[in-house]
């Protein structure tokens, strides 16, 4: 099985370096001339008495060490770890965690790095919020269409980029503005102009989520999501 090859590996892997290291432990105590090598006088040739003993019950120890370890079971430490969303997907045939702490971040930089290997769609995570975000990034002309479905008993948005006659991105520049550690809320008179209106700001509100725009027209305000042009 898989577990045996790995236990069989990690126990060869071990047993080598222990040889290894006492190969060159046993020459620089011979080059040493360290004080328990005795020479034989009629032969004129050391005798490794004390080192052998020392060495014999060192490489039982280690042995038992490296055995020991080849049975300990490999622990993923990424678990230990909180999460604050937690989902698992099929992806390339393995399946995956998913570990997310801010969705509006994690769907922008999707989205950012998928422009820059000019990629025709993108998967993102489903939330209520990623779909309202994305509703509006296709009534502004910033993607061509989007369209939700399910995998593995997950939701996913599977949003597909839209790019000028020159296969350059349209999202010039997206950005996270407000973040779980730092909100950042506007009055309706304070709202932001993103590159003089020729950009837009996402705003939720009490009335949902919206372009800066229409936040404007309504005259309220919110926290401010993110900017893009």
């Amino acid at each position: 099985t898989k577990r045996s090859q790995e236990i069989h590996l990690r126990t060869n892997y071990y047993c080598a370096a222990c040889r290894v290291f006492f190969r060159g432990i046993t020459k620089v105590i011979a080059c040493c001339n360290l004080p328990f090598i005795r020479t034989n006088n009629k032969t004129n040739k050391p005798q490794y008495k004390m080192m052998s003993s020392i060495l014999k019950v060192t490489s039982v120890c280690l042995l038992a060490i490296a055995t020991a370890s080849a049975f300990t079971p490999v622990t993923n430490k990424c678990n230990v770890m909180p999460q604050t969303r937690q989902t698992t997907a099929l992806d390339m045939g393995k399946k995956i965690s998913v570990v997310c702490n801010d969705s509006i971040a994690d769907m922008l930089t999707r989205i950012r790095n998928a422009q820059l290997v000019h990629h025709q769609v993108v998967r993102i995570p489903a939330t209520k919020m990623n779909v309202a975000i994305a509703q509006i990034l296709k009534d502004e002309g910033y993607v061509e269409d989007f369209e939700a479905f399910e995998e593995q008993n997950i939701k996913f948005i599977l949003a597909t980029l839209k790019y000028t006659d020159d296969k350059k991105p349209v999202i010039k520049k997206i950005q996270r503005i407000s973040k779980p550690g730092l909100k950042v809320y506007a009055g309706a008179q304070d709202l932001p102009k993103v590159l003089d209106d020729l950009g837009i700001a996402i705003i939720s509100t009490s009335q949902g989520v919206m372009t800066n725009l229409k936040a404007r027209e309504l005259n309220i305000g919110g926290e401010i999501l993110a900017e893009l042009w």
